[in-house]
């Protein structure tokens, strides 16, 4: 139990505590490196959009995914923003 407790201790130790690298803010804008799918290629992908009235379009805020015809499976961010 003792041994235990030391090898605990000693691998604490050894973790650092640096900060992650700062991401491109342009980075955080969209997909990388993805490609354009023809439509229906995957159908349980959903695409959640409000209604823009200063551009006069729709604007996609998150995705999502289809667990039942009439269900939505979305992060809760998704719904608080």
């Amino acid at each position: 139990m003792l041994l235990l407790l030391f090898l605990a201790i000693f691998s604490l130790g050894s973790c650092s505590s640096g900060s992650p690298a700062p991401v491109p803010k342009n980075d955080l804008l969209g997909i990388v490196g993805g490609h354009n799918v023809p439509q229906g290629k995957w159908p349980w992908q959903v695409s959640l959009r409000i209604y823009n009235y200063h551009w006069a379009s729709w604007v996609h805020i998150c995705r999502g995914s289809l667990i039942h015809p009439r269900w939505v499976l979305t992060a809760a961010h998704c719904i608080f923003r």
